[in-house]
């Protein structure tokens, strides 16, 4: 597969009970919105915001073998987005280790940025739809 030059990164992450089950997910489209590669599981008991990170994490891993290019990823995480933006500082220390894999899984990218997206967003929402299929047990 030929790499891309730009590559559009929706994620999700909902943990039911805020620490309880959780679930992330992903989808990398390119830059004419054809789906290149889109997942989701079932993650440890947690908060939503360490899984927001993890769904982050395991899309940026996952995106850098398909491109080293350039990569938008998206969001409904306006806390996430704006702790890496620097617009928030980090105070959680789990978080904190989150944090720094992203800060080092950018260096995989010649660009990279981060925007926040409503959960209106019909790519955020269908990330939205997969992780709660997970947690149903339907995915």
């Amino acid at each position: 597969m030929k790499k891309a030059t730009r590559l559009h990164v929706f994620t999700d992450a909902a943990a039911r009970g805020n620490p309880g089950p959780a679930a992330i997910s992903y989808t990398i489209y390119d830059e004419d919105g054809n789906v290149v590669e889109s997942d989701a599981r079932r993650i440890e008991s947690t908060t939503n915001n360490v899984a927001e990170y993890q769904a982050l994490v395991w899309a940026m891993e996952r995106t850098s073998s398909h491109t080293e290019a350039d990569a938008i990823f998206y969001s409904d995480s306006e806390l996430m987005v704006n702790q890496i933006r620097g617009d928030y500082r980090v105070r959680n220390e789990r978080i904190g280790v989150l944090f720094d894999k992203v800060v080092k899984l950018r260096s995989r990218f010649n660009y990279s940025t981060f925007l926040h997206r409503p959960r209106e967003d019909p790519r955020i929402s269908l990330e939205d739809d997969k992780v709660n299929a997970v947690l149903d047990g339907k995915w």
